[in-house]
């Protein structure tokens, strides 16, 4: 059995929003995640492991970022790293399956390109907790596909509802014309 990773393309960083605008399937059993010293930016598999995976100094997250500016470059990437097993095919059993899956991740991030989107990778059972904003957490006796998922509380918002604010303009108006009012009697 293998696991996948999902691409998402989204519009805001992953802190502001969780919607995204297209998404893709990418099988990541065989993949690790490369040292920046051991990459290779035209070997497939490489960079799809670092697409999927991140660099192994850069952990930190649940899922890998992509920034705007970060995904031309990851994209630059991904199309040698095509062209390379485009040629390879032949001579190389994996070499096209490698090519599929860096084909199915540029359809995302040719479209974060044109549209100036964030592009993020999220394991296929975190994908759930990571569409509602939530961080998965792993328990022991989780399934790897059913992780915790702790959702932040909304921050209060500061805005006053409509109702008070009618209410207080209402008031202050009936005060201001009663104050008129007052003014000339005297």
């Amino acid at each position: 059995m293998g696991t996948s990773t999902h691409l998402l393309a989204l519009p805001c960083s992953p802190e502001h929003g969780h919607r995204p605008t297209l998404t893709a399937t990418v099988a990541n059993f065989g993949l690790g995640r490369p040292r920046r010293r051991d990459y290779d930016h035209t070997d497939p598999q490489s960079v799809l492991g670092r697409l999927v995976f991140g660099f192994a100094e850069d952990r930190v997250a649940r899922w890998v970022t992509y920034d705007p500016d970060a995904v031309l470059d990851v994209r630059r990437d991904v199309a040698r790293a095509i062209a390379k097993a485009t040629a390879a095919a032949t001579e190389d059993e994996y070499a096209e399956w490698w090519g599929m899956q860096l084909r199915a991740a540029d359809s995302v991030l040719s479209h974060a390109v044109r549209h100036r989107e964030w592009v993020v990778a999220v394991f296929e059972g975190d994908d759930a907790c990571f569409r509602r904003g939530g961080f998965p957490h792993h328990e022991l006796g989780d399934d790897l596909f059913a992780p915790h998922c702790t959702i932040p509380p909304e921050p209060r918002s500061r805005v006053v509802p409509l109702g008070i604010v009618a209410v207080l303009v209402s008031g202050l108006a009936i005060a201001g014309w009663r104050h008129r009012r007052f003014l000339t009697r005297r």
